[in-house]
């Protein structure tokens, strides 16, 4: 997972990269991943946080999780499309979703 501040919007969050292997998706590695990033920026005063994937990638899990997306931009190579979501988080003392990870 990489992650970094934004240089331009207070309190944002950029989600440039989550990864996790195909043999383990589904496991909760990926969700469980993001809720401890989203959990940490609570704490520290982050409430903004966006995501980049393309169509072909994880779109659905992102919605699952709770963010919108608010772009598409087609690439060079045809049907593809850079997304990008969002998500205004909550009160630190609400947890609105506790990952449950599954054995593989």
């Amino acid at each position: 997972i990489i992650i970094k501040s934004s240089p331009y919007i207070s309190k944002l969050v950029e989600v440039e990269s989550l990864y996790v292997s195909p043999e383990i998706q589904g496991c909760g590695i990926g969700s469980g991943l993001l809720w401890l990033v989203e959990v940490c920026m609570q704490r520290i005063g982050l409430n903004n946080i966006i995501a980049c994937t393309a169509s072909y990638m994880s779109p659905k899990f992102y919605e699952k999780l709770g963010y919108k997306q608010i772009s598409s931009n087609a690439t060079k190579y045809g049907d593809i499309a850079d997304l990008l979501f969002s998500k205004t988080l909550t009160s630190p003392n609400e947890v609105i979703f506790a990952p449950k990870l599954r054995s593989f």
